[in-house]
Parts: C-alpha cells; structure tokens; sequence
C-alpha cells in the first residue's frame, strides 16, 4: 500500500470499489471517453467521480444528485441523437454506393447479384468509417445510459444515507 493510500484510510476515505478492483490504465481506458456534441464541442467524461458516494456530504450530494442527472441524461439524449445521425450518414452512403455501383455495371453491361453489390459496397472506405464511428459512438451512449441509471441508484442509497445519517444525529442529541 502506497504513503498516498495509507494517508486516505487515515482520513477515513475508503477507495471505490473500481479503484480496489480495476487496474487504473485499464479504468481509465473504460470509464473515461469523449463525447462529441452536436455543435461539434466534445465532453470528457470519467464515470468514476460521478458515481461515488463520500459520506462526508452526503447532504450536498441530495441536492447535487438530480442536476447531475439531468446534465449526463441531456448528454446521453445528445449521444443518442449522434448514433441515429450517423445510422442516417450509412444509410444514405449505402444508397449512393449501389446507385454507382449499378449505373457503372449498366454502363458496361454487366450483371451484377445483389451479393456482389454489396461486396463492392462493403469495401468503400468512406463506409468503414462511418461503421466504426456508429460502433464507438454507440459504445459511448450505452456508457452514458448505464451511467445515468448509477446516478439514479447513488440518488437512493444517498437518500437512505442521509436519512440514517438524520437518525444518527437526533439520537446524538
């Protein structure tokens, strides 16, 4: 255990499960990406710090809690909309790849299966690159989503918390 560490437990902080479980090079290859915004602007997120719960402000964190929520869900609906925009870019690339792709084979008077069309089309580098945008980008909503339902479940167990910690308090007394 690191002097960092050891320090930490002295104060009473106790390190989140990830941070106890999960390599950090790894954690942050996992909880931290980007999100691009439809204006082009890009967010960091590090679903670490915002799903932990410090015991010390639970009271803050009540009130705290569903403005979070409201900002990462505002941000996951933006997400979402990127996933049907790109869906929307494949579809349309798709449609202008057979297009050229029968008009060229009409020209030369070939026939082509519509196996070969999409071999043909499948290979078009504009269109693997709009697949792998749509994979990362769908990767980064559904973090976002799962990150919205740990918000929503932090919010429980903080206001059961606080409540204990009321109890605690009026017993102190």
């Amino acid at each position: 255990m690191s002097a960092n560490e050891l320090d930490d437990l002295e104060r009473g902080y106790r390190p989140s499960w990830i941070s106890e479980n999960v390599q950090s090079d790894i954690a942050n290859a996992i909880f931290r990406f980007t999100v691009k915004l439809p204006n082009d602007q890009t967010i960091t997120v590090d679903m670490r710090t915002t799903i932990d719960i410090d015991f010390e402000t639970i009271e803050e964190d009540l009130t705290r809690t569903p403005n979070q929520y409201v900002f990462w869900a505002t941000v996951y609906s933006e997400a979402k909309a990127r996933v049907a925009i790109i869906e929307r870019a494949i579809k349309i690339r798709k449609g202008l790849m057979t297009e050229a792709v029968l008009e060229s084979a009409k020209k030369d008077n070939v026939r082509l299966t519509e196996k070969a069309v999409l071999n043909v089309i499948e290979k078009d580098k504009k269109l693997i690159e709009l697949d792998d945008t749509l994979i990362k980008a769908q990767k980064n909503a559904g973090k976002l989503w799962h990150m919205t339902q740990a918000i929503q479940m932090k919010f429980e167990a903080i206001r059961s918390l606080a409540g204990f910690k009321r109890q605690e308090q009026q017993h102190q007394r």
